[in-house]
């Protein structure tokens, strides 16, 4: 015996006794073992190796198939959003056109630019209280007094879509691109202001990522009622709703249609109001909520942007959306529900 154990005669003896007790065990488990090996080569002789690799092309590939992510998507460009729920200050696609800190001979640039068409919506990125204004520079404003202890500024708008003193709330509304003030072309400028210093706003948008196909952009809604008319959907005449919700989160309306596909088959013509009412399955399911289908189409998009956050680089962006290894959560549990809307997806990508 070890002078370990004879240090503390009495508490070394169960320790000794559980050590040869695992080396018993372990020697036990390797003759087991050679002793099966050495019976399956014996009894099937030369036809052994053949069936080794018959059992493993029948059970092991298709089981990691199943198990595992084999489809290989085209290449996605990225779409930056991220403050709060993921959102961005615009809710479309739109081009840096002017960085933080700039030199612009007269004055340092205290914002980014984001070019974009006139009139896209420029919405809420955090929960909060709005102020109204105008100056020669910026041109149509908005203060926005985030609840998280930041100011957010939008400049250069065309109009805007609240009222001086308002309360909102993420993903909302606020205003539309514009090029008032002093300005070249159709633009935001959005500042950032953090205990009353201007800070970069390009590391908060870039908080968050959503893939470039997911990315809110303009579809034909008398196109895509035709095409869910042609498959009995109830969904058909209530696009609009569908395409005004995923406008002010920034996801494309296709991904939110998609996603009904796999969820309730687009609902189907005959089938429950409720069902209607929450196609997205959020919150469990339409038969235990259902809000409306703008409201549930507002959820659906908003957890799709939070469950966006964090894809590792080559992991396609709709099995993350419902992958056990995503830290924000799943979609749903059906470990192939980001098959099928995949394929509902693509298919809409296609033809609308």
């Amino acid at each position: 015996m070890d002078s370990e154990y004879l240090l503390n005669p009495i508490a070394s003896t169960g320790d000794f006794f559980q050590e040869t007790t695992k080396t018993a065990a372990k020697a036990a488990a390797k003759t087991a073992a050679r002793s099966a090996v050495q019976w399956f080569f014996a009894t099937l002789g030369p036809f052994a190796v053949p069936l080794l690799f018959l059992l493993f092309f029948a059970i092991v590939i298709p089981f990691a198939c199943l198990m595992r992510d084999f489809y290989y998507p085209g290449e996605y460009g990225y779409f930056d959003g991220g403050i709060g729920l993921g959102l961005a200050p615009v809710a479309g696609r739109w081009t840096l056109t002017g960085k933080f800190g700039e030199d612009r001979g007269d004055h340092i640039h205290m914002g980014i630019d984001l070019a974009c068409p006139e009139g896209t919506p420029v919405v809420a990125v955090a929960a909060g209280r709005v102020r109204l204004s105008t100056s020669p520079a910026g041109g149509n404003e908005i203060w926005l007094y985030g609840e998280d202890g930041r100011t957010y500024y939008y400049a250069h708008l065309s109009g805007y879509h609240v009222a001086d003193g308002e309360t909102v709330s993420p993903g909302q509304v606020i205003g539309y691109v514009g090029s008032t003030g002093r300005s070249t072309g159709p633009h935001l400028h959005f500042g950032v202001m953090v205990n009353g210093r201007w800070v970069d706003p390009l590391p908060l948008l870039q908080g968050g990522v959503l893939p470039g196909d997911l990315a809110y952009r303009d579809v034909d809604g008398e196109k895509l009622a035709a095409w869910l008319r042609g498959k009995g959907s109830m969904l058909a005449d209530h696009v609009d709703e569908i395409i005004r919700a995923a406008r002010e989160v920034g996801v494309n309306p296709l991904l939110l249609v998609a996603i009904t596909g796999q969820e309730q088959g687009f609902v189907p013509e005959g089938s429950p109001a409720a069902m209607l009412g929450n196609p997205f399955n959020v919150y469990g399911s339409w038969q235990n909520y259902s809000p409306g289908l703008y409201e549930s189409a507002r959820i659906a998009a908003r957890t799709v942007v939070k469950l966006s956050r964090g894809r590792p680089e080559g992991v396609h962006p709709i099995y993350w959306l419902n992958s056990r290894e995503n830290p924000n959560g799943m979609y749903a549990t059906d470990p192939n529900w980001w098959r099928g809307v995949t394929y509902f997806f693509e298919t809409l990508q296609r033809q609308i």
